[in-house]
C-alpha cells in the first residue's frame, strides 16, 4: 500500500474514495413500485489474449488453472470462446424466460468480434457497460496514469464505435484498479463503478462528479466460486438463492448475479441457473433493473442522505 493511500484511510475504511457511514447510519433506499430488492443481472461478455500479458498489462494469476506460461496458449482461449459462441445463448435463452433483462460488461475486442451477439444484447435492451479493452489486461497499479486512462479510453471508444453511444458505466476486467481508478473513470464521463465488494447497496464516491459505486457482491459471482473456490453447483444455488432471501428480508439492498457464459452456460451447469432464476424471478416486491437505471434512482436518495 502507497504512503498516498495509507495516509488518506480513517479507521473502518477499506479504501479512500468514499465517506464512511455504518450500514444503519446510512438512508434505507426504496426501490420504484415498493420494490424491496433491485435485482441485477450482469453478463460478462469478455475476451481473453491468446498471448500471456506484457506489461503494463496485468492478468489475473487465479486463472493460472487454465492459462499457461507459453504463447500462444489454444486450449485457454479456446476454452473461453465457448461463451460467446454457445454459453451466452442459453443464459439469453432463460432470461427471456422470466423477462428479465441485463447490463452486460463487454469489452473492446468483444463488440468488434461479435457482431451477431451484440446486436442480440441490443434487441433485448440490455446496457452495455465498459469493461476494459480485453479482460486479461487489468487495470493496476503497475500502470502509470496516462497508461491506465489510454486503456480506459480505448475501451469506451471500442464500444462507441459498435453501439453509437458511450457506456454510462464501467466493470473493470477482473475488478482491477489502481488508487487513482475512481477518479479516472469519473474525468472519463462514467456515472458508476462495479468493482468494489464493501456493500450491499449503492453509495457515493468522493470523485469531481461523485461516481456512484455498485456492490460486486463476489459471493455468488460464478467465476469466484465455481472456478476459484471449486463449489459445487448445488452450493452455489443455494448460496445465492439463500444471499438473495436475506436482502430481500432485509430491504432496500441489491442483489448482482454475475455471470460469465463461458462458465455457467454449459450444458452440465445450466439448469443451475435456471433453478436460481425460478427461485428469484417468480418473487413479488422485486425491480429487475440495468446498473444506470438504478444508479439514477439511487443518486438522489444517496445524496440527501449526506445533507
Amino acid at each position: 500500500m502507497s504512503e498516498l493511500w495509507a495516509d488518506r484511510l480513517i479507521p473502518e475504511m477499506d479504501h479512500p474514495h468514499y465517506v464512511y457511514a455504518a450500514s444503519p447510519r446510512r438512508p434505507r433506499i426504496a426501490w420504484p413500485g415498493g420494490a424491496r430488492t433491485a435485482l441485477l443481472i450482469r453478463i460478462d461478455i469478455d475476451t481473453y489474449d491468446e498471448t500471456p500479458g506484457e506489461a503494463p498489462h496485468y492478468r489475473d494469476p487465479r486463472h493460472a488453472g487454465v492459462t499457461a506460461p507459453f504463447s500462444p496458449e489454444h486450449r485457454a482461449f479456446s476454452q473461453h470462446e465457448y461463451g460467446p459462441r454457445v454459453g451466452v445463448f442459453r443464459i439469453l435463452e432463460l432470461l427471456d424466460r422470466h423477462g428479465l433483462r441485463a447490463t452486460c460488461p463487454v469489452t473492446a475486442v468483444s463488440a468488434a468480434r461479435y457482431p451477431f451477439l451484440m446486436g442480440e444484447l441490443t434487441r433485448r435492451g440490455y446496457e452495455i457497460a465498459g469493461h476494459g479493452v480485453r479482460v486479461t489486461r487489468m487495470l493496476s497499479s503497475r500502470m502509470t496514469e496516462a497508461e491506465e486512462a489510454r486503456e480506459i479510453a480505448d475501451s469506451l471508444d471500442g464500444l462507441t464505435r459498435v453501439f453509437g453511444a458511450t457506456p454510462m458505466g464501467w466493470f473493470g476486467p477482473g475488478a482491477g484498479e489502481s488508487e487513482r481508478t475512481p477518479q479516472l473513470l469519473d474525468a472519463a464521463g462514467l456515472s458508476y463503478v462495479g468493482d468494489w465488494s464493501n456493500d450491499d447497496q449503492p453509495y457515493l464516491m468522493t470523485t469531481p462528479r461523485r461516481i456512484v459505486s455498485l456492490p460486486a457482491q463476489p459471493e455468488w459471482d460464478d467465476v469466484e466460486q465455481l472456478w476459484f473456490r471449486s463449489l459445487s453447483m448445488a452450493t452455489w444455488r443455494d448460496a445465492a438463492i439463500e444471499a438473495f432471501e436475506v436482502l430481500q428480508g432485509e430491504g432496500g439492498r441489491m442483489f448482482c448475479l454475475t455471470l460469465h457464459p463461458w462458465l455457467i452456460g454449459m450444458p452440465h451447469r445450466i439448469r443451475y441457473l435456471a433453478e436460481v432464476l425460478d427461485a428469484i424471478a417468480g418473487r413479488e416486491r422485486v425491480w429487475n433493473a440495468t446498473a444506470a437505471e438504478i444508479v439514477a434512482h439511487a443518486r438522489p436518495i444517496l445524496a440527501g442522505g449526506e445533507g
